[in-house]
C-alpha cells in the first residue's frame, strides 16, 4: 500500500521496476474510513440476500460493506451496500456448520456473528433532540430532571469547539461502579450527553454558534453513539444518519476567512474511541472528575457531590487528596510532564494502552509511569527512519507522536472526530520534549518559514539568512504552493519555482521537488525535521544545500507568472549537539513579501532549538524600505508573536515602546540598519524558551504594500 492506495499514489514513490499493479474494482476516500479488512464472500442460508457478495469493513470507520462483484470489472456506486457497523474488525471467517460470516472485533476480543436485523420489536430512535426528552427547553438547553452537568479536568481536542456535559443513570436504583485507579463500572441505560458550540469567529463567544449535540448509551453488552446535528435557525437537532456527515462553516482566525470542515461522526467512529479498554464513557473516571465543584459559584467537589447524592456503589469516599488526579494543561503552575501526559491521556489512551486497538507500543495512560510508558525512545511500527522514536528527548523533528498530531489527512492523530490542528496542544508537547534534552548545549534558531501573497515582477517572497561560524551547513529549503490546500489556506500559489541565491547570483534552483535527482534526500530530510509530506507528483519545489557562513536569500516565484499564496521554509539539518564542537548556525533570519488583507498577511515562523533560552529581536519594516528604493512600501506595519494560539508581544511604531532604547543598542550590536525616530515601523525584543513561534505582520487599517521582517539573534 505505501506505493499505491486504491487508486491514489502512496506516500511511497519508485516502487520496483519489476513491480506491476492491479487496480482496484473499489475504492474510497479516507473521509469514509482509514484502514480496510478484506473479507470472505457469503455463502451461507442465513444472509439469502447478500449470497455471493463480498463482505468487508475499515477497521476505524467501523462500516461493514457488501459488494456485489461484476467479474473483475471496478463496481459501480449501487453494487456497495453498508450492511452493519462494528469499530475495530480486524478479521472475517466463516462457521463451517451453517457458512455464517463472522467478525474479529480487536476492540473487545469478541468474535461477531453478521445476522439479518429483527424486523419487530426495535424502537425507533428519536429523530429531533427534542424528542429524546433530555432537554426540558431546547432552546436554552435546560436538561431535563435527572440529567447531571460534569466537566472534566482535561477536555478531549474537538477542532477549537466550546463543550458542555450532562449524564443520566436510567432510575434511582442504578448505580457506578467506583474505581480509585480504574475503569468505573457503568449501569446498562446510562447515558452521556455532549453538546459544542463552535465560534465563527475566534475567541469571540459572541459569535458562537450550535452545531452538534451526542449522546453514548450504555448497553448490556457496549455502547452505541447517536449525534444530532443543530439547524441554520438554531432551533432543532436532527439525527444524523448511521453514516455521519460533513458540515463546512466559514471562520475568521487571527482576521484572516477560511472555511473549517466539521464532522459528524458516524456511529461507527463513536466506537473507535469510545473502547472497552477505556471504559467506554471517555472522561467519566476518577482522574478526570478529582476537581473542584461542578457548577460555578458552587463548594461541594464534584465526586463528593456523586457519592452523596448516590450515584456510586459507595457512599463515602476515600481522601480526595489521595486520590488520583489529571493535571489541567494551561495549569502553569505543574510541571510540563504533568500537564503533557495529562494531554496524551485525555486524546490518546483510549486507543493507546494495553488493551487498546492501536497498533503502537506506548502507553499514553498518565498513571503509568513514563520510563513504563514506551513514550521516550519507544520503538516504531513500519518506520524508515530509525533516528525516529515514539517521543526523542530534545528532538521534536524525531518524535513521531508529535509529527502525527501535527500531520494532514489520514496521517492525523486521533484518527477520527478532528481535521483541525491543536497549536496548543502542540505547543505543550514540543516545550516538553524540548525540556527532555540533556543539559547544557545552549538554544540556537532552527530553522525559518514565511507565508505571504507571491505576485508577479518584483512581489515575490524572498527570504534571508546569515549563517555563522565555521565549516559549512546543511539545510533544507522548501517552496510550497499546491500543499497548502491540505491546510485550508485559499487561493495557494499553483506552480512554486524556489532559488536560492548569495550576492544575487543563483546557486540553486528547483521546480516539481520529486523531479530532482535527490528526490529522495529531499523525502528523508523532510522526515529528519519533521515538516509535513509534500504530496508525490506535487508541483511543489525543495532542494538541499550544503553552505559556508555568509548571507543568502531564497526567492519564491511563480513560474509563467503565476500567483497565489506560498510558503518558504528553511531548516537546519546539523544543528549543533555537541557544545564543544559548535557548528555553523542561523543567526539573522529576514522575510520580505507583500503584505495584503486577510488571508495575504505576511507570516513568518521561527523555531527555537533545545537548550537555554535565546534573545532576539525582531523588526517589522515598511516605512524604512524607502530608503532602500523600495516602492509601494507598508505605511504602519503592525507586529505580533506568537507561540501557539497565544499572543505574548507586539508593538506598533517601535519608539512608541517602553523599552525604545534597548530596541535602538539592539539594533546596534546586530548591525542592523538604524530605524527612524518617530518612523511608523515596529520592532520588539523577546526571551524565547525553546519551542516554535509564528509572527503576523499587517497594516493598521486594512493597509497593504511590501513589508521587510528581521529577527537577529543577540548574542
Amino acid at each position: 500500500w505505501n506505493y499505491r492506495e486504491g487508486t491514489s499514489a502512496g506516500p511511497r514513490s519508485n516502487p520496483p521496476a519489476a513491480a506491476s499493479f492491479l487496480g482496484p474494482i473499489w475504492n474510497y476516500s479516507h473521509s469514509v474510513g482509514q484502514s480496510i479488512t478484506g473479507g470472505v464472500v457469503s455463502r451461507g442460508s442465513r444472509l439469502a440476500s447478500l449470497y455471493g457478495h463480498y463482505l468487508f469493513a475499515d477497521f476505524g470507520s467501523g462500516r461493514v460493506w457488501a459488494l456485489r462483484p461484476d467479474g473483475t470489472q471496478p463496481v459501480t456506486a449501487d453494487r456497495v451496500q453498508q450492511v452493519a457497523t462494528l469499530a475495530g474488525v480486524s478479521s472475517f471467517g466463516v462457521d463451517p456448520s451453517n457458512g455464517d460470516v463472522l467478525l474479529v472485533n480487536l476492540n473487545d476480543g469478541s468474535i461477531r456473528r453478521l445476522v439479518p436485523a429483527a424486523t419487530t420489536g426495535g424502537t425507533q430512535l428519536p429523530a429531533t433532540l427534542t424528542a429524546t426528552g433530555a432537554f426540558s427547553s431546547v432552546a436554552a438547553l435546560t436538561p431535563a430532571p435527572g440529567l447531571v452537568a460534569y466537566e472534566p479536568v482535561v477536555s478531549f481536542w474537538s477542532d477549537h469547539a466550546r463543550k458542555r456535559r450532562w449524564f443520566a443513570l436510567t432510575d434511582t436504583t442504578s448505580r457506578t461502579g467506583f474505581s480509585a485507579e480504574g475503569n468505573w463500572s457503568l449501569p446498562t441505560g446510562a447515558v452521556w450527553v455532549k453538546h459544542f458550540d463552535l465560534e465563527l469567529t475566534r475567541g469571540n463567544p459572541a459569535t458562537a454558534r450550535r452545531v452538534e449535540t451526542r449522546f453514548l448509551v450504555k448497553t448490556a453488552t457496549g455502547t452505541y453513539g447517536l449525534s444530532y446535528r443543530w439547524n441554520d435557525v438554531q432551533t432543532e437537532a436532527n439525527l444524523v444518519g448511521e453514516e455521519g456527515a460533513d458540515q463546512t462553516f466559514t471562520v475568521l482566525e487571527n482576521g484572516v476567512a477560511r472555511t473549517q470542515t466539521w464532522r459528524f461522526p458516524s456511529r461507527g467512529e463513536c466506537q473507535v474511541c469510545h473502547t472497552p479498554a477505556a471504559g467506554h464513557a471517555l472522561g467519566f473516571s476518577t482522574r478526570q472528575l478529582n476537581r473542584g465543584p461542578a457548577a460555578p459559584g458552587g463548594t461541594t467537589p464534584l465526586l463528593t457531590a456523586l457519592a452523596q447524592a448516590g450515584y456510586f456503589d459507595v457512599t463515602t469516599l476515600p481522601d480526595l487528596a489521595t486520590l488520583p488526579r489529571l493535571t489541567a494543561t494551561t495549569d502553569t503552575t505543574a510541571s510540563l510532564e504533568l500537564r503533557a501526559r495529562s494531554y496524551l491521556d485525555a486524546n490518546c489512551s483510549s486507543c493507546h494502552q494495553p488493551a487498546g486497538p492501536a497498533l503502537g507500543f506506548w502507553d499514553a495512560r498518565a498513571a503509568t509511569p513514563l520510563a513504563q510508558s514506551g513514550l521516550i525512545n519507544g520503538a516504531l511500527v513500519g518506520t524508515a527512519d530509525p533516528a525516529t522514536r515514539v517521543i526523542v528527548p530534545g528532538d521534536p523533528g524525531h518524535s513521531r507522536l508529535l509529527q502525527r498530531l501535527a500531520a494532514a489527512g489520514a496521517e492525523r492523530m486521533p484518527p477520527v472526530a478532528t481535521r483541525e490542528r491543536d497549536l496548543a496542544g502542540e505547543t505543550l508537547l514540543t516545550d516538553w520534549i524540548l525540556s527532555l534534552a540533556p543539559p547544557g548545549a545552549p538554544a540556537r534558531l532552527l530553522n525559518l518559514s514565511a507565508r505571504a501573497s507571491v505576485g508577479t515582477g518584483g512581489d515575490l517572497l524572498i527570504t534571508g539568512f546569515v549563517v555563522s561560524g565555521t565549516g559549512s551547513k546543511s539545510l533544507l529549503l522548501r517552496a510550497v504552493g499546491p500543499g497548502l490546500a491540505a491546510f485550508s489556506v485559499a487561493g495557494p500559489l499553483a506552480r512554486p519555482t524556489l532559488s536560492l541565491l548569495q550576492d544575487g547570483r543563483i546557486l540553486q534552483q528547483n521546480t516539481q521537488w520529486n523531479s530532482a535527482p535527490d528526490a529522495a534526500a529531499l523525502r528523508s530530510a523532510a522526515l529528519q525535521v519533521g515538516a509535513f509530506a509534500l504530496a508525490e507528483g506535487s508541483a511543489d519545489s525543495a532542494l538541499l544545500a550544503s553552505v559556508t557562513p555568509g548571507s543568502y536569500t531564497a526567492h519564491l516565484r511563480g513560474l509563467d507568472a503565476s500567483t497565489g499564496v506560498g510558503l518558504v521554509e528553511v531548516y537546519d539539518l546539523d544543528p549543533d549537539r555537541d557544545a564543544a564542537v559548535p557548528a555553523p548556525r542561523l543567526t539573522n533570519l529576514s522575510v520580505r513579501a507583500v503584505v495584503g488583507a486577510g488571508e495575504n498577511l505576511l507570516i513568518p515562523g521561527l523555531v527555537v532549538g533545545a537548550g537555554t533560552t535565546r534573545t532576539v529581536l525582531v523588526r517589522a519594516v515598511g516605512p524604512g524600505l524607502s530608503a532602500f528604493g523600495v516602492t509601494g512600501v507598508l505605511p504602519d506595519p503592525a507586529l505580533e508573536l506568537y507561540r501557539g494560539t497565544e499572543r505574548i508581544a507586539a508593538n506598533t511604531r517601535w519608539n512608541t515602546a517602553t523599552n525604545a532604547a534597548s530596541l535602538r543598542s539592539a539594533a546596534v550590536q546586530v548591525g542592523g540598519f538604524a530605524l527612524a525616530e518617530g518612523g511608523a515601523d515596529s520592532a520588539l525584543l523577546a526571551t524565547l524558551t525553546p519551542g516554535a513561534y509564528t509572527l503576523q505582520v499587517r497594516g493598521a487599517g486594512g493597509a497593504t504594500g511590501v513589508a521587510l521582517v528581521e529577527v537577529y539573534d543577540l548574542p
